[in-house]
């Protein structure tokens, strides 16, 4: 018994350390990333409604094409009908300069330290989404006009 209590204190203590570590390159990335927020904050040729759905689309593999977006005080809810199984989703989009914060529509807001973060770079006609993870992996996604 005593064993298996050190067994699991061990494995416990390694998963802790290494989440530490995990949380540092975030923090780090998440810092290089908001020197885009004094020249790529603002948009130029998308409106923030499209900025949504195509953050949305990123996080949830979806089509911008099939997403609707409504704004209520600095809040975009977005909605769509998956076509595989016509089962509606609804989500919540906030902006924060090239800071993209998102929720389901009855859920919590990603804005925890173990959260991804998710911003968006406006460049040369087209947006980016860049998601990077706690494990310091990261997913781009690039969108223009003609994806809508």
């Amino acid at each position: 018994m005593k064993r298996l209590l050190f067994l699991v204190l061990s494995i416990s203590l390694i998963g802790c350390e290494n989440k530490s570590k995990n949380i540092l390159k975030v923090e780090s990335q998440t810092i290089e990333n908001e020197n885009i927020k004094e020249t790529k904050g603002q948009l130029k040729e998308f409106t923030n409604e499209e900025l949504a759905k195509f953050t949305i689309s990123s996080i949830m593999g979806q089509s911008p094409k099939i997403m609707k977006a409504e704004k209520a005080d600095d809040i975009y809810y977005i909605s769509y009908i998956r076509p595989s199984d016509s089962q509606k989703f609804e989500c919540r989009i906030k902006f924060d300069g090239d800071r993209i914060y998102w929720a389901t529509i009855d859920g919590r807001w990603r804005n925890d330290t173990l959260d991804e973060k998710i911003t968006f770079i406006e460049e040369n006609k087209s947006i980016k989404i860049v998601q990077i993870f706690s494990d310091s992996s990261s997913s781009t996604d690039t969108y223009s006009k003609s994806d809508l």
